[in-house]
């Protein structure tokens, strides 16, 4: 059976998603979100403003799709969209094998990191997945 690998890496205003092939080192690269890199609005108490709900809903039905996931980022949005899917969705929360902060990488950093999480993953469960 082959396990579909997710690798999420967001801040609050864009999620790359690499949907990891399990043999060789193949992925797909999803954009959701603007992209901007402006300063996130604070309230007057110095706190960010909340991440969009429909932004976090988007990222959460992709973790649907996946069997495993590896959820990174520099700042609290990765920790939103954890309470969210906690919340809304608890099946795929336990799809969630890691959370990490992590600032900007590329997407080959990012699918390297992720292989290494998943594999160490899999090692702790005493599953063996043949890697090409």
């Amino acid at each position: 059976m082959t396990t579909h690998h997710l690798a999420i890496w967001m801040d609050h205003n864009e999620a790359r998603i690499l949907r990891l092939a399990v043999e060789g080192s193949s992925y797909e690269v999803e954009h959701v979100g603007d992209g901007s890199h402006h300063t996130h609005p604070r309230k007057v108490d110095g706190n960010r403003e909340p991440v969009d709900a429909r932004f976090l809903a988007t990222i959460e039905s992709r973790i649907g799709q996946a069997d495993e996931v590896l959820l990174c980022g520099p700042a609290g949005a990765k920790d939103e969209l954890l309470r969210h899917v906690e919340r809304h969705q608890p099946r795929f929360f336990e799809r969630i094998v890691a959370v990490e902060k992590a600032d900007r990488m590329s997407d080959g950093e990012l699918a390297d990191h992720a292989r290494r999480v998943f594999a160490k993953a899999d090692r702790m469960r005493g599953v063996h997945v043949g890697r090409g």
